[in-house]
């Protein structure tokens, strides 16, 4: 299993760099995997914000796309993804802006991706307040996994230590399938259940061995470690994070989208507000 498709989120934002490098470094020299770079001009933004009748919709569409204004910030960060693909030795990216905001134009590409890369949002950096939601948006709405690298990223996304959040979970089943082509590359995979003694959890007392003899299948060798806790799951994983100098964190995407609203379980929440390493997530 390797990926085909990877779509990376361009802005103008100085973690552009860190993303293209990420994609890099999952690509490396293989030619069959294609690097998909987007960028967002944020029209129908604009357009949602604009009370006009039917008759002129057209009209006001017409000259939003056609203003330069709205181009020149995609338009800059799409020079900068495409230098950075350059000096990253990408060997097949593609550059495309589109006329959308930034949490539906990923979400629905991303469909047709087989990893999406972006960058942790920095609330004094967000232009637009709700794009702070846009990893778990782009998870939840497009099913498809999603890398976030936090802001100050120094750690290898191919070739580091990895640690795989187990609970037995869909989320968590559909995370370790679409990380498998990671896990096979790290350098060190260890795998968490954490016991919380709630009732749910004990009915599955053999699945630390099964997680283990399922990755075993897939050749890769990982440590299982399991422990209980009265704290919450996602403080116990950031500590774990912190204490095994983890450079990947592989978990599941807990929530919904009810009317554009995403509600996430506590752990994903804990971790997104404090991550210092990439975290790979599956809804």
């Amino acid at each position: 299993m390797t990926y085909k498709v990877i779509l990376v989120h361009v802005d103008d934002s100085p973690h552009l760099h860190e993303r293209v490098r990420a994609a890099a470094e999952i690509a490396g020299t293989e030619a069959s995997i294609y690097v998909l770079g987007m960028a967002m001009t944020g029209i129908s933004r604009f357009i949602a914000g604009v009370d006009v009748s039917p008759s002129s919709a057209q009209e006001c569409i017409t000259d939003l796309v056609t203003d330069n204004d709205v181009h020149r910030g995609p338009a800059s960060a799409m020079a900068k993804f495409e230098q950075a693909a350059h000096e990253a030795g990408l060997p097949r990216f593609e550059g495309r802006v589109v006329d959308n905001e930034s949490l539906d134009g990923l979400s629905e590409q991303a469909r047709y991706s087989d990893l999406v890369i972006l960058t942790l949002p920095v609330p004094a950096e967000s232009i637009v307040p709700m794009y702070d939601d846009l990893p778990e948006y782009v998870a939840v709405a497009s099913g498809r996994p999603v890398l976030v690298l936090p802001p100050a990223n120094s750690h290898p996304v191919v070739g580091g230590d990895l640690l795989v959040a187990w609970d037995g979970s869909l989320e968590a089943t559909r995370a370790v399938h679409h990380a498998l082509p990671l896990l096979a590359r790290a350098k060190c995979v260890r795998v968490l259940v954490i016991d919380t003694g709630m009732k749910q959890q004990s009915l599955h007392p053999g699945m630390a061995a099964d997680i283990g003899w399922y990755l075993a299948r897939h050749g890769i060798q990982a440590e299982v470690l399991r422990e209980r806790t009265r704290s919450e799951v996602g403080a116990a994983l950031l500590a774990h994070c912190a204490d095994l100098h983890i450079d990947l964190l592989v978990m599941g995407c807990y929530g919904h989208t009810p009317f554009r609203e995403i509600l996430l379980g506590g752990a994903t929440l804990a971790v997104l507000q404090s991550m210092s390493c990439a975290v790979f997530m599956v809804h």
